[in-house]
């Protein structure tokens, strides 16, 4: 059975969420949508350093980068 697109959505989201909950003090950071990104976040701790949380469809998992490093 193929799953909705609201319930992949979902999926994805909760991904995210639970990346972020499993590698975070919650109480030491700042997430905020990042929607250039699928189901993207933006992580920031007192620093101010940051990074992007996001699904990647291309490999079905959840990847991240540091925005400030080039």
């Amino acid at each position: 059975m193929q799953q909705s697109l609201a319930t992949f959505q979902a999926e994805c989201q909760r991904k995210v969420n639970d990346w972020i909950k499993a590698n975070f003090d919650l109480s030491e950071i700042v997430v905020e949508e990042f929607l250039v990104l699928p189901y993207g976040r933006l992580i920031k701790d007192r620093n101010g350093d940051q990074m992007a949380v996001f699904y990647d469809y291309f490999y079905d998992r959840v990847s991240y980068f540091f925005p400030d490093e080039k």
